[in-house]
């Protein structure tokens, strides 16, 4: 199979990389490049995963500055799709010198959850104080 319909083969149902992840990943590229260790090791399950390409895993693989490799690596993270990001979040999490960085990059997720559960948890309240106040009003 040529390299071309391989990739096509693979991206297949894949979903772009949402807006909210894109702007944040890009407001805190300069700090995640300094931070990031792009080894063989994640390169080479990125690229065992289809989420890097041929010609971005020889040319990542080429580059000596580990700055600029890094660079490199979140754009092309910045162009793939969700399912990319997530095997780029579980790689890094499962690197304990590189797992304190996955909470930075899914911060925007975590805020929403808690949010959601904020408002579940204040919704609950109120039934129950609503409740226990009818309640007592009723017996008076």
């Amino acid at each position: 199979m040529s390299s071309f319909l391989h990739c096509i083969y693979c991206f297949v149902g894949d979903l772009p990389l949402c807006n909210e992840a894109r702007k944040r990943l890009r407001r805190i590229k300069a700090r995640v490049i300094d931070l990031l260790d792009t080894g063989n090791r994640l390169l080479a399950y990125l690229y065992q995963e289809h989420v890097i390409g041929d010609t971005d895993y020889h040319c990542l693989l080429t580059e000596s500055s580990m700055t600029i490799r890094s660079a490199m690596l979140i754009d092309v993270i910045l162009r793939g799709s969700e399912r990319g990001f997530a095997c780029f979040c579980d790689c890094l999490g499962s690197d304990v010198n590189q797992a304190y960085l996955v909470p930075c990059l899914q911060r925007g997720n975590d805020v929403a959850n808690i949010i959601f559960i904020l408002i579940l948890f204040s919704s609950f309240f109120i039934v129950i104080f609503s409740t226990y106040w009818f309640c007592s009003w009723w017996k008076a």
